[in-house]
């Protein structure tokens, strides 16, 4: 999971930068441990440049000392690679887990 968070947004499967759970996967997330608390006001997510559907509907939470502090749904499907969907919290919470979850049977979920 490591690829999702190197820095390269090009959404390109073969630049080796996109992660993407196994098809079987029922409700497949992403989780990203930031080890400490931090003011979080925004958050950015990128999708690849094929497949974009794969991603709709994501459900972005943050939690702090394994409690839910923010959840949003995106509804339907984001901007393909190359544009960010930025996410906005209305007030700024500090977490220090960021998930990306799809809900659903044989989802994949690709970042």
């Amino acid at each position: 999971s490591d690829v999702a968070v190197d820095g390269d947004t090009s959404g390109n499967w073969n630049n080796g930068s996109v992660t993407a759970t196994y098809q079987s996967s029922k409700d497949p997330w992403w989780t990203v441990d930031l080890e400490n608390g931090y003011l979080i006001e925004s958050i950015a997510v990128w999708n690849r440049n094929a497949y974009s559907e794969r991603l709709a509907d994501f459900v972005l939470t943050i939690s702090r000392d394994g409690d839910d502090v923010y959840t949003y749904t995106y509804p339907g499907i984001p901007a393909e690679a190359g544009t960010p969907n930025e996410i906005k919290l209305s007030s700024p919470v500090t977490g220090d887990k960021v998930k990306i979850q799809i809900f659903g049977e044989e989802r994949i979920l690709s970042l």
